[in-house]
């Protein structure tokens, strides 16, 4: 455990309670059964060898394998990994699980994350993602999921777990995948690609230069670590309820990028004002979308602001934030650019910049009676500094 992060012993112990409690209870039924792998399985051999995967799911892939086991914000016993749902020795569904840790009024507790719930269509009638996000539940008083599917979104809903929405807001640079999205690939595609291309360049034309008057004075770097020197910075909340910042997160992130295609990228950036002070960060990721979200617009090579915080909040604001953001991912040449904010941050009107609101990112939390957060003041979103990154949004 990194000397950063300091938990609450009484939040150990529980942890540790449920830990126990949950590995009293892994059979369901006699043809039906829930295994929860940890790292020590990982070390003395592979697990998977035991089972018949036949839909290739259950495997953790080696570039996130590595970063489970190299969290920052792991506890001091052997975390869970994975949970694995069988129909005698079939996998029929998976959920990676990360560790991660929030404030709550200053009291660090340390929270369980959702990564990659996956039950293949053939067997959903087993009800298998509804006994995995319950068999999760079990593990830790505070649970929490980040950038959930439509279609696993009702089962946690069903739950009753608390449910945040950061706004999506999309600019777009080149308007290819959403017209051939709607007018397919042929001439008329073509044509009206075009035509919304110019729109698009006359917008960022018009644009640029209030974007400049409002920028002035600042300008950012990339970097390739954060500074530890930081830490007391950017883990300070000024929220009851954040999840948890510190170099040392924010360099494992980096660290471990799931990099499918060779146009994914990850960068750091330092917001400096005109004396060279640090005034704020932000992380940016990049992804190359085959198919992108489930409207269908394909090869999308998508730009994200994926993480920030204000230091200096009077010298600092967040459509600076977006607009510096936004000239970086131009450097990239992606193809949209998105931005989420949660409805309990003051909502900026970023229309004039371009960018259009499309639908919504979904953080679900679900805390026992043991976790602080069962208090309803924790269910307003008003009560948190939530961002895109939490959980494993910005490694995948």
């Amino acid at each position: 455990m990194p000397a950063s992060i300091c938990y609450n012993s009484e939040s150990v112990t529980q942890v540790a309670k449920f830990a126990a409690s949950a590995m009293a209870l892994t059979v369901t039924d006699e043809s039906t059964s829930i295994v929860i792998l940890r790292a020590s399985d990982f070390a003395s051999g592979d697990p998977y060898l035991q089972w018949d995967d036949p839909t290739d799911i259950a495997r953790i892939p080696p570039w996130k394998l590595a970063a489970l086991l190299a969290n920052p914000l792991r506890l001091g016993f052997d975390d869970p990994v994975e949970i694995v749902g069988l129909r005698g020795r079939t996998v029929v569904g998976k959920m990676d699980l990360i560790v991660g840790a929030a404030a709550i009024d200053g009291q660090v507790i340390p929270v369980l994350w959702t990564s990659m719930l996956i039950v293949p269509e053939q067997f959903r009638g087993t009800l298998m993602g509804a006994l995995i996000v319950l068999k999760m539940q079990q593990m830790m008083p505070t649970v929490a999921a980040c950038a959930v599917s439509v279609a696993a979104l009702p089962v946690y809903e069903k739950l009753k777990w608390m449910h945040f929405r950061l706004h999506r807001h999309i600019l777009l640079r080149r308007s290819r995948p959403v017209v051939e999205r709607y007018f397919g690939e042929g001439f008329p595609s073509r044509v009206a690609n075009c035509a919304a291309d110019a729109g698009l360049i006359a917008l960022r034309a018009a644009t640029g230069p209030f974007a400049a008057l409002l920028t002035r004075g600042l300008h950012c770097r990339q970097a390739a670590r954060m500074d530890p020197a930081l830490d007391h910075r950017i883990g300070a909340c000024d929220r009851p309820a954040c999840f948890v910042r510190s170099a040392a997160w924010v360099n494992w992130a980096l660290d471990h990028p799931s990099c499918d295609d060779p146009r994914d990228r990850r960068g750091l950036f330092i917001v400096y004002d005109r004396q060279e002070r640090i005034v704020g960060y932000f992380l940016l990721k990049s992804r190359f979308y085959p198919v992108a979200t489930h409207r269908g617009f394909k090869n999308l090579f998508l730009g994200s602001l994926s993480d920030w915080i204000a230091l200096e909040p009077q010298a600092l604001g967040f459509t600076q934030i977006v607009l510096l953001a936004s000239m970086e991912l131009a450097r990239w040449d992606v193809d949209a650019i998105e931005v989420c904010i949660s409805d309990g941050e003051p909502a900026p009107n970023l229309r004039p910049w371009g960018f259009v609101p499309v639908g919504d990112l979904h953080l679900l939390v679900k805390a026992s009676a043991r976790s602080p957060l069962s208090d309803p003041k924790y269910a307003k979103s008003s009560a948190w500094r939530i961002r895109p990154a939490e959980g494993d949004n910005f490694l995948v």
